[in-house]
């Protein structure tokens, strides 16, 4: 084989690669930092201006060098436009990764890329779904975590981004709940009876929120006269 024509960019670099004889020929793209990589671990010189070329043989060491580099573009470019979506935990992302065709390497290589690049946080991703969670969905703490496990985030960093949601938040989150599912709660002359008030508690507490400060709020409401 040999390397039948590189097409520089400042975004990629594209290599073709084709069989001595006969037609046909294989791309590859590469990011320039990969191109920059591969050239040296081949043993060129990217700085002095001596890389791979049109017309110099592409041996197997090469042809596998090259088809590395191209899978990991390709993975950290795909993960980049996933994450520009959604927010997603490295263990998610790099199951998707997977389903759209990559190989492990090649996601493990693309999670670890984006990671040390600060663009994938568990932690911070965390935080934020916490933070718009109760704000946005009125959802409590315990919600907001089960559904961060549920995304492959986890439990430690669910638990941590819960917590570190102001307790006003989570007090105004659960004060517009019980006045939408149940305003009753709030009125001390014309309490439910004990079955609509077990009802009532099993809603609020299936919004994350627990027992003990559904109680607590409800009693500084009524005394407050709220």
């Amino acid at each position: 084989m040999i390397i039948r024509s590189v097409l520089e960019s400042p975004s990629a670099v594209t290599v073709a690669v084709a069989p001595d004889e006969g037609e046909g020929e294989e791309l590859f793209v590469l990011s320039p930092g990969e191109w920059k990589r591969l050239n040296r671990s081949l043993g060129y010189d990217p700085a002095a201006g001596l890389v791979l070329s049109p017309g110099q043989p592409a041996d197997e060491a090469v042809y596998d060098a090259l088809r590395a580099a191209h899978a990991r573009t390709a993975a950290v470019r795909d993960a980049g436009k996933l994450l520009a979506f959604s927010d997603r935990s490295r263990a998610a992302l790099i199951r998707r990764l997977r389903e759209r065709g990559h190989s492990r390497e090649a996601a493990l290589y693309a999670a670890d890329f984006l990671e040390k690049k600060g663009l994938l946080d568990d932690g911070e991703a965390c935080r934020r779904y916490a933070l718009s969670a109760v704000r946005a969905k009125h959802a409590g703490p315990r919600r907001i975590a089960a559904y961060l496990v549920s995304r492959g985030f986890s439990a430690k960093d669910a638990r941590a981004a819960a917590a570190s949601v102001d307790p006003g938040d989570y007090r105004e989150a659960l004060l517009w709940q019980i006045r939408k599912k149940c305003p009753a709660l709030l009125d001390a002359q014309s309490a439910p009876d004990a079955d609509a008030r077990g009802k009532a508690m099993a809603a609020l507490m299936r919004q994350g929120f627990g027992a003990d400060e559904i109680r607590a709020l409800l009693r500084e409401e009524r005394c407050s006269g709220g």
